[in-house]
């Protein structure tokens, strides 16, 4: 009788680095299409408005200050953060850090169709600026930060099948926390940078 190891065949499936950070950039660009499709619908949802950097602007209008645009910027990208970590501390954390990222992108497709709708063309140029800014960069964030909660889920998941406590797990846990905080400090520079372009440009 042919015996199967069960991690051979884990490590069988195993998709390379980039690929994989290719693939997780790829929901965040369908959930873009979707927000962009469907954002008269989609923007009508509380939770999606709310988090909306389109809509933070526009409500805020001539009176958005420093800190309004600081602490809004760095509040909506923190919390999506959060949900990630905490994913990746769970066994089956996977679906809501894949679902984080399809919110991300829906998020993104209403910005730039609220954007688009509600600026007139000499008025246009700004509010597309600050979206992109943000899209970009806290996108990217947010993808090495699911790639890493669901690579810390997947070794939880395996000590709990093999039933065997990992020598580095301490090792690995502070080198988790060490790649989340330096991915947060890049979501408190990105709403650093993006405060002082809304003084200075916006």
């Amino acid at each position: 009788m042919k015996v199967i190891d069960k991690k051979s065949k884990y490590r069988s499936i195993h998709v390379s680095g980039d690929l994989f950070f290719t693939l997780l950039t790829v929901i965040v660009l369908v959930g873009a299409i979707i927000g962009s499709l469907y954002y008269r619908e989609i923007s009508a949802m509380d939770f999606v408005k709310t988090f909306s950097i389109a809509d933070s602007f526009y409500n805020f209008g001539e009176t958005i200050s420093f800190w309004n645009c600081f602490s809004y910027s760095l509040m909506k990208n923190t919390i999506l953060i959060v949900i990630i970590f905490l994913s990746g501390l769970c066994l089956v954390g996977h679906s809501l850090c894949i679902a984080t990222l399809l919110y991300k992108g829906i998020n993104a497709g209403v910005s730039l169709s609220i954007a688009y709708s509600n600026s007139s063309i000499e008025n246009f140029i700004i509010p597309i600026l600050h979206i992109i800014l943000d899209t970009v960069v806290s996108t990217f964030v947010l993808v090495l930060a699911t790639k890493e909660g669901i690579r810390f889920s997947n070794k939880l998941f395996r000590l709990v099948i093999y039933n065997k406590i990992d020598d580095d797990l301490n090792k690995n846990i502070r080198l988790y926390l060490l790649k989340f905080a330096i991915l947060f400090v890049i979501i408190v520079l990105l709403s650093l940078v993006q405060s002082i372009f809304l003084i200075f440009i916006g």
